[in-house]
């Protein structure tokens, strides 16, 4: 934003960020953006006597869906940045280390999730099944809980009604995180108890890290 003269908030301590990586003549700029939607690959069109000369414009082209883009200018980029480039920080631990579980059948899925979430400082433990997953939640306090949704056994719908069901575990927030991605499947998990529902087709772990950082902080 500040780059294109909208103005930019400065990042708060702890805060993820999304950055874009530019690579020019030999050198690599980090610019902070609000989201990185998708990778596309698009056939550049001129913008146009009106927009000629618009600084940090390059050209412009028509998405997807049919919606107007504009393309930045990453030599234009480099040069605005020269005087304003600044270290990126790491994103620091939260200041209480909150507990989380996470639930799945798939070794990948809940390795990789584990390995998202403490980067950032949350402690994690893992379940491979719900049985396991609710011996656990018996057994230690968790902040909050991740779950798949088809698991041997009890499902992630079956094992939040379960938490939902008992005063002592309604009050932790559930997460899923699955495969499923109609909305039938969205509305049942709501309607028994999940505070946020993310399909892993369109995973990012951005998303997994705010949806946590709202429900725990």
């Amino acid at each position: 934003g500040s780059l294109l003269g909208y103005g930019g908030g400065v990042p708060r301590d702890g805060e993820h960020l999304q950055v874009v990586i530019l690579s020019c003549r030999d050198e690599r700029l980090g610019i902070v953006v609000d989201r990185v939607l998708r990778r596309d690959e698009v056939v550049v069109k001129s913008v146009g006597k009106f927009l000629q000369g618009t600084r940090l414009l390059s050209g412009a082209t028509i998405l997807r869906f049919g919606d107007p883009a504009v393309i930045l200018n990453v030599f234009d980029l480099f040069d605005t940045a020269s005087e304003t480039r600044g270290e990126i920080r790491a994103p620091e631990a939260p200041r209480r280390s909150s507990r989380l579980l996470v639930v799945d059948d798939s070794i990948t899925a809940r390795t990789v999730q584990k390995g998202i979430l403490e980067r950032v400082g949350y402690v994690v433990d893992l379940a491979a099944d719900a049985e396991a997953a609710l011996e656990m939640i018996r057994a230690r306090k968790y902040d909050l809980i991740v779950t798949d949704i088809e698991m041997p056994g009890m499902s992630g719908f079956e094992l939040t009604a379960a938490l939902k069901e008992d005063p002592a575990t309604r009050p932790i927030p559930v997460v899923m995180v699955t495969t499923r991605a109609e909305d039938s499947q969205r509305r049942r998990g709501i309607e028994v108890g999940a505070r946020a529902y993310i399909t892993k087709g369109t995973f990012d772990e951005g998303v997994l890290l705010e949806t946590v950082r709202r429900l725990i902080g």
